[in-house]
């Protein structure tokens, strides 16, 4: 399968400039999507637009085409057990007009050879291909017939190893799909005198399958902070063996509290000291068109992809935000709702509303990073306009928008907003609601305040919500008979 993915113009200067072999993050099958070529396919298809996305509207996209890496396990997008810097498609399928696909997540792992990076321009009626990826010999081969290729490292990725000296690799096929040679690379000359330099300095040697003692996908798994995480890289400083690590969780809150730097969707990494990985699982997966007889016994391609589904939901199953809940809410998945009201007799507490909480608490759980200690809501509203913001706290005063509006939650506010209405104030411009991992709610309605909406709205809309929720005059706040058109404040229909 031919995978394709959207890259960001950071990565795109990493790959052309320096070479850099690796891949991660949000993939889909290009098969299924090859018709989506215009702009706005490409950032629909791709989820470009997020809160500080690096793709800017007047610039090129970019996205790479490259074989599905044999040894590495695909993880479809699962919006119950994952959070994303923009909200996963229901289903974990992504749908633009008519095409639709699953969404996968590819680990941090080498570049397969065959991958091609294609430039879309608006003012160009077909994509330009930019640079094409041969593997860790030769690195990437630019437009202006340049070569570019970073050290590989044997750490994560392929690798041959031949009378006890492993090299990184790169599988040859055949039209069936078997292998037909190995190249394996190195950076530095080796003593055998078969390895021949390529343009891009490395040195290189092309051998039979058979004539390797094993040929497999490095993979070392560790845990971090609680966190499992692959490492990708580990090299010496001053003070010590340092590893890159990348983070295995699908969690956006998870990796951004623990300290990971984000890189794009997907993909989180951190460079720490070695001696702070914890539980270190090294493995040798073998792909089965690698796999000869011998090699049989060792192929864990089965265990990896239950590892990586694992994997990518450790920091939270689905409602376990609501893990401090009654066993009650447990069992039934209903959680139980506690109000904080002074006033006990607040209608805001009555058993009617009980149900609309509920609903709203139980979206944000399935959306709430596993350590926020709270998740503040605002919801401003006039006539049918709902806006929502959003905000994760964790421990006192750690707070990070969060960067989706809680899919669910929108017309829940609405039932609310609906719920709540008087019949001489009308319906409340702002809610602010909290809600707390063991289902405790605070809710505030403002019937009065303007509410502070990221547009401005024409009299016909203000008068709109008038009609839709009356009010008396003495109930009609001066900023909004401002915002109405000569004396239609005066004639409500609540007078």
């Amino acid at each position: 399968m031919m995978l394709q993915k959207a890259v960001t113009p950071g990565m795109v200067q990493a790959y052309l400039e320096h070479g850099f072999d690796r891949v991660s993050g949000w993939v889909v099958n290009a098969a299924d999507v090859s018709s989506l070529i215009s702009d706005a396919d490409l950032r629909a298809l791709h989820h470009l637009e997020f809160a500080q996305s690096p793709f800017l509207a007047d610039e090129p996209i970019h996205t790479l085409h490259f074989p599905s890496p044999q040894a590495t396990p695909l993880v479809r997008a699962n919006p119950e057990a994952m959070s994303e810097m923009f909200p996963l498609p229901t289903g974990g399928e992504v749908s633009v007009g008519d095409v639709s696909t699953p969404l996968l997540w590819l680990e941090h792992t080498r570049l397969p050879a065959g991958a091609r990076l294609w430039r879309f321009s608006k003012d160009e009626d077909q994509p330009a291909l930019v640079g094409t990826y041969n593997g860790p010999a030769f690195g990437w081969h630019d437009e202006n017939d340049t070569f570019h290729a970073i050290p590989p490292t044997i750490i994560a990725g392929r690798v041959g190893v031949v009378d006890g000296i492993a090299y990184a690799a790169e599988p040859d096929y055949g039209e069936g799909g078997d292998v037909v040679s190995v190249t394996l690379a190195t950076m530095s000359k080796p003593e055998d005198e078969d390895f021949q330099e390529t343009e891009s300095g490395m040195w290189a040697k092309v051998v039979a399958l058979d004539d390797l003692d094993v040929l497999f996908e490095s993979h070392v798994k560790a845990t971090w902070h609680g966190l499992p995480v692959r490492v990708v890289e580990r090299f010496s400083a001053d003070d010590g063996d340092l590893a890159r690590i990348s983070s295995l969780v699908l969690d956006y809150g998870a990796n951004q509290n623990a300290g990971f730097d984000f890189i794009e969707p997907g993909v989180w990494e951190a460079t720490i000291p070695w001696a702070d990985l914890e539980e270190i699982e090294p493995t040798q997966r073998v792909a089965n068109a690698w796999a000869r007889e011998e090699d049989l016994a060792s192929s864990t391609l089965v265990e990896a992809q239950a590892d990586a589904e694992s994997s990518a939901s450790a920091a939270r199953e689905p409602n376990a935000w609501l893990g401090g809940a009654s066993d009650e809410a447990k069992e039934t998945g209903d959680p139980q709702v506690t109000i904080k009201a002074s006033d006990p007799n607040d209608p805001l507490v009555s058993d009617d509303l009980q149900e609309i909480y509920r609903d709203i608490i139980a979206e944000v759980a399935k959306a709430a990073p596993r350590e926020a200690t709270r998740i503040e809501m605002m919801g401003m509203c006039v006539d049918s306009n709902l806006q929502v913001a959003s905000q994760a706290i964790f421990g006192e005063d750690d707070v990070h928008p969060l960067p989706e509006t809680v899919e669910g939650v929108a017309p829940l506010l609405v039932k609310l907003r609906m719920a709540t209405a008087k019949p001489d104030r009308g319906a409340w411009f702002s809610a602010f609601l909290a809600i707390t991992p063991n289902g405790q709610f605070q809710i505030s309605l403002d019937y009065d305040n303007e509410p502070r909406l990221t547009r401005e709205f024409p009299p016909d809309v203000w008068q709109a919500e008038l009609q839709r929720f009356p009010r008396t005059k003495e109930n009609i706040p001066s900023w909004l008979r401002a915002k109405l058109d000569g004396d239609q404040a005066d004639d409500q229909p609540g007078e």
